[in-house]
């Protein structure tokens, strides 16, 4: 088992603006390229999230997007929602919001980012894996954080580095570090080089006990496809994704969901997968709809 990632990017960059505090981290790397990372062989400690937080909310979505569209724009291919990255993004942030802190190394138990990411199951015993990952605040948009990223050189190399196929994205609120007052935002954004299924993130990785959705897709109109499926016992919600735009859509609930103001003459994809407070299930199978020429 080994990882790389090209030589040393771990910086901190504190920023200030007018009228808010901006905490902005550099990239943590494992190690430099070409040369071997041995992880400790048991977890140094856990990484127990809420699943039900795992889905994007509306500025973490857009987040994603307005990455792949900065990404497309460089010539550059599109970060694919990872809900392996996610879980680490969350347990990263909600950290940093609970200790009060703005650093990659875990807080106060001195844990590596590195060692992070084992103990989260981003490890293969076959693959070299690489990741990077960017943490900043206190904004509460997407706009601004993704803007902070990319006025940092170091923050851009990994917006832009096309090696990275995979992101995780989350943010959580909490008191402001370092004893400021009020509330504070914060981000983590989390890239690397292997799928869900290539480090094996299954649904036992988030506890089990959830049966993957039988998702079905029918185009209504050519703007419009409704996604259908039999309700997973013990769910509490569901996260979709659209893989034809790259972008997480929910959490909803119910057995359907009605998707609109889509492309004309235009071939969509999506998966799913189930939640509840302890558990999270596997992806469901891939299904697709091709929308009618408008």
């Amino acid at each position: 088992m080994h990882a790389e990632q090209r030589s040393g990017r771990l910086r901190w960059w504190p920023l200030v603006a007018v009228g808010v505090l901006m905490l902005v981290a550099g990239i943590a790397a494992l190690a430099p390229i070409g040369q071997p990372f041995a992880p400790a062989a048991h977890a140094q400690g856990d990484c127990n999230v809420d699943s039900s937080k795992l889905p994007l909310d509306a500025e973490e979505t857009a987040a994603l997007a307005e990455v792949n569209e900065y990404r497309a724009a460089n010539g550059k291919p599109a970060l694919t929602y990872s809900a392996a990255l996610t879980r680490i993004a969350l347990w990263k942030s909600t950290d940093m919001a609970n200790n009060r802190y703005d650093s990659h190394t875990d807080l106060p138990t001195g844990r590596a980012p590195d060692q992070r990411f084992v103990d989260c199951g981003y490890v293969t015993g076959t693959m070299s894996v690489a990741w990077g990952e960017n943490i900043a605040g206190c904004y509460p948009d997407a706009a601004s954080t993704v803007a902070q990223w990319q006025g940092s050189p170091e923050h851009n190399a990994n917006l832009l580095d096309a090696e990275f196929l995979y992101a995780g994205v989350k943010r959580v609120e909490g008191s402001a570090p370092d004893g400021a007052p009020g509330l504070c935002w914060y981000w983590t954004m989390d890239f690397g080089t292997l799928s869900d299924a290539q480090v094996g993130f299954t649904s036992t990785s988030m506890g089990g006990g959830l049966t993957a959705p039988a998702l079905f897709a029918t185009a209504m109109d050519s703007q419009t496809i409704l996604l259908q499926w039999q309700p997973v016992s013990g769910a509490n919600g569901y996260g979709i994704y659209d893989g034809t735009d790259g972008v997480v859509l929910g959490p909803v609930g119910g057995s359907q969901y009605t998707i609109g103001n889509l492309t004309p003459h235009t071939y969509y994809c999506f998966t799913m997968y189930a939640y509840n407070n302890a558990a999270t299930s596997g992806w469901s199978s891939w299904v697709c709809a091709s929308t009618p020429g408008g």
